[in-house]
């Protein structure tokens, strides 16, 4: 089986988006809500860290616990589509953001784009890597975490 170029460009949104709401953690509370900058770096420090290993975490334990995404079709697609519904929920966290007028709120709400985003990486990078073959999966599996950080 053969995952369409549209999961990768996926995969690839969701470390880009992370990277864009961590950077906007910093900018939209000091200009706009003018928040104390140490209320910022601490908000900015727990949201990056809690938020996307928390949804690491329970990605991989629900996707386990639907049965996995390699044993048949069927199992990946289930996956898949689980993975569109952590897209959907971030989708639906990032609106909102937007419009939020209180630094906690906003926080709470980029948190929860962090953890679905998180969600997404091990069932997105296990169906990657077993929708090749094994004589490709070295490369699949560099070139999949070689040009992570350079979006």
């Amino acid at each position: 089986m053969v995952v369409g170029g549209g999961w990768w460009c996926w995969l690839v949104c969701c470390f880009g988006v992370d990277r864009v709401v961590l950077l906007l953690l910093f900018l939209f509370p000091f200009q706009v809500l003018k928040v104390d900058l140490t209320h910022i770096q601490l908000a900015f420090s727990v949201t990056s860290i809690t938020g996307p290993l928390a949804g690491v975490f329970f990605g991989g334990w629900l996707v386990d616990k639907m049965g996995g995404y390699a044993d048949d079709p069927s199992a990946t697609a289930k996956t898949l589509f689980t993975c569109n519904l952590f897209g959907v929920g971030a989708v639906l966290c990032a609106i909102p953001t937007a419009f939020v007028d209180s630094f906690v709120g906003a926080v709470a709400l980029i948190w929860l784009i962090l953890f679905f985003g998180g969600a997404l990486l091990p069932a997105l990078t296990g169906v990657c890597l077993t929708s090749v073959r094994n004589v490709q999966m070295v490369l699949s599996f560099l070139f999949l975490f070689l040009s992570c950080p350079c979006v």
